[in-house]
């Protein structure tokens, strides 16, 4: 039987690119946060901070909000008891 790395000497198998080598999930990637960037961006313009408010997601892409409680108030309709 062939053992991936040379585990006698101690040396770890390489992991398929994308993949954490001590398990089959994939890497986690992470990102760069985001306060540093609107930060530079608000000096470096010159104008004030200014709060998106609570809805600015849901009122930027309203068909992507609407979609998926659609898609739930259907499924809830037809398994809804007595729906023919």
């Amino acid at each position: 039987m062939k053992v991936a790395g040379n585990v006698a000497a101690g040396v770890p198998a390489k992991a398929a690119p994308g993949y954490d080598k001590h398990s089959l999930k994939p890497r986690r990637r992470r990102h760069a946060p985001k306060a540093p960037i609107w930060a530079h961006n608000i000096l470096m313009d010159r104008v004030p901070y200014r709060a998106l408010g609570q809805n600015y997601f849901d009122e930027r892409d309203k068909q992507a909000v609407e979609r998926p409680l659609v898609r739930r108030l259907e499924q809830l309709v037809l398994n809804a008891p007595g729906a023919a």
